[in-house]
């Protein structure tokens, strides 16, 4: 969740030089900044049902690892639709918090959990502030090494792009879905029931808590 952030917001993070390059206005930088949170909305309430059936290790696995794709190719951008279009995609990786939130709930017991999220949540968060001094200071980096504003944020932008896709990877190798194990083990053996995609969605509709969660994270 933390490197989420990286990614996500790493354009913010030096949108006054991005802003000079490719000759943004004011109202296009906001229009890419709106895209830059819808793409989120659509991935979260997608990764539900991804989670439900195929676990939270593959759910943040995959996201992280095609997002890491768009953010390392966030520097071949060279006008307004292609910033539009590369904001957009970059902004399905802040789905991360779904499958983070999911899997902490069901890898801590009752009398930690509320803690064990708190945690994760505000770590990941934090990402959004460490974004805001990295990316300035590779920008910085870059442009000492002799590179100019033009390629200096291009070459930034693989950095974030690179920590998402290597912590993708480890998160596909080195965690499991349940204290116990993977999804498809336990369910081949029948300690988990299978469960699609369809039924956790339409359980999930019909239960008026879904409505007053909605909203209460909604005026948050």
């Amino acid at each position: 969740f933390f490197v989420c952030f990286l990614g996500w917001f790493a354009i913010p993070a030096m949108i006054t030089t991005i802003k000079q390059d490719l000759k943004l206005s004011k109202n296009q930088v906001v229009n890419a900044n709106t895209l830059g949170v819808a793409g989120t909305v659509f991935a979260r309430v997608a990764m539900g049902p991804v989670c439900d059936k195929w676990g939270p290790r593959f759910g943040q696995g995959a996201l992280l690892l095609l997002c890491s794709i768009p953010v390392c190719l966030a520097g071949l951008v060279q006008d307004y639709s292609g910033f539009l279009a590369i904001r957009f995609f970059i902004s399905l990786v802040g789905a991360s918090f779904v499958p983070t939130q999911y899997h902490m709930s069901f890898m801590f017991s009752k009398n930690v959990v509320g803690s064990a999220n708190a945690i994760a949540a505000g770590w990941g968060n934090m990402g959004g502030g460490a974004t805001q001094l990295l990316m300035p200071l590779l920008l910085s980096a870059f442009i000492a090494g002799g590179y100019s504003q033009h390629l200096a944020w291009r070459y930034s932008m693989i950095v974030p792009g690179l920590m998402i896709f290597v912590v993708g990877i480890a998160v596909v190798l080195f965690t499991r879905d349940l204290p116990l194990g993977q999804y498809r083990k336990l369910e081949k053996t029948g300690m988990k029931e299978k469960s699609g995609m369809a039924k956790p969605v339409k359980i999930a509709l019909a239960d008026y808590r879904t409505y007053i969660f909605m909203l209460q994270y909604a005026v948050c």
